[in-house]
């Protein structure tokens, strides 16, 4: 089973600007994007069609391989035909690779346990966790790093807002909505240690939390100094828009 983070990223002057870019990975929608705006979706399928859509027009359609266990960065960018075709063509778009990485943390050995920050709860849809959980493209600007510690500020992604300001390193964390099925393997299949640690869940969390959960987050521990520690160090229920998870706790399980 493939595993791969698929982020992109749509650059200024792609398709209509005061319009979002639907972003369709096989056969269902999983975002939508602004213009300079990320975000980002897992997906376990090592090949997949991606076509961009702006209102009822196809920008572009392509097939991807994503690589097994990497983030990939993608770019949405408009180029604008050369020489006579300038004439003749309009501006077409492509999804260029920017740069793939190995997913970390890797995965330990089977005699290793695994401590992660657990939320679930019900999403009215794929599309309002991604929103949530969107890393924004402004973060990582230099006038944003000029701007910490002042109100003018802008964190990681709205999760970040709502954890009350807290920074955590994005690549630690992984997400996901529910596929048809009754129990939590079948609903988050291809998601990480996900037959270890739903079983830990179903025996330590109140039934009504897990049984008609449809979302999922979970952090990984942060590991400094050879010390694990919470990324979120005040953890809260998950409460927005079209999203309410709760907190689970810790949730320690084997990796194999």
């Amino acid at each position: 089973m493939s595993r791969c983070k698929v982020q992109i990223i749509r650059e200024p002057g792609v398709g209509d600007a005061g319009q979002p870019v639907d972003v369709i990975m096989g056969e269902r929608k999983v975002f939508d994007l602004a213009p300079d705006e990320l975000k980002s979706v897992f997906w376990d399928q090592a090949d997949v069609r991606i076509e961009l859509r702006q209102g009822y027009a196809s920008l572009l359609e392509t097939k991807v391989t994503l690589p097994h266990d990497h983030v990939l960065s993608l770019s949405m960018q408009s180029v604008a035909p050369r020489g006579l075709f300038a004439m003749f063509k309009a501006a077409q778009v492509h999804l260029i690779e920017e740069r793939r990485k190995p997913l970390p943390p890797p995965e330990p050995t089977l005699k290793e346990n695994i401590t992660q920050q657990m939320w679930m709860g019900r999403a009215e849809s794929a599309e309002a966790l991604n929103r949530v959980m969107a890393e924004r493209a402004a973060y990582y600007s230099e006038e944003n790093e000029e701007a910490e510690g002042t109100d003018a500020y802008i964190e990681l992604s709205e999760f970040a807002d709502l954890m009350g300001g807290a920074w955590y390193d994005h690549d630690f964390v992984e997400y996901g909505f529910a596929k048809p099925g009754d129990a939590l393997e079948t609903k988050f299949e291809g998601h990480s240690w996900v037959g270890h640690w739903a079983p830990v869940v179903r025996e330590t969390v109140p039934e009504a939390v897990w049984l008609d959960a449809n979302a999922f987050i979970m952090m990984g521990h942060e590991t400094s100094g050879g010390t694990p520690r919470r990324q979120i160090q005040a953890p809260r229920d998950l409460v927005a828009d079209g999203l309410s998870l709760t907190y689970l706790g810790d949730v320690i399980h084997p990796s194999g």
